[in-house]
């Protein structure tokens, strides 16, 4: 791989590259780029299975139908499951 590899940009994308920068969120435009690649990596390597997705849906159907409970609550149910052994 060429390590002065040239990327082009469209105008949108380069003014949040530039202002990403200009912010101090990123010291250049190449950190930028690298952290990106790496999250999206990290994306792809992060697939689910379709139980854990199916389950995931699960879950958020629940919760849009308010059977979902606030963590605090079930950390607490479930310390006490815990302790009970």
């Amino acid at each position: 791989m060429n390590p002065s590899m040239k990327v082009s940009l469209n105008p949108e994308a380069q003014r949040f590259v530039e202002s990403q920068v200009r912010s101090g969120t990123f010291s250049s435009a190449d950190e930028l780029v690298d952290e990106a690649v790496q999250r999206m990596k990290l994306e792809t390597e992060l697939e689910l299975d379709d139980d854990t997705a199916a389950a995931i849906n699960r879950a958020e159907e629940q919760i849009d139908r308010a059977q979902g409970i606030d963590f605090d609550q079930f950390a607490a149910q479930w310390r006490k499951k815990l302790a009970a052994g």
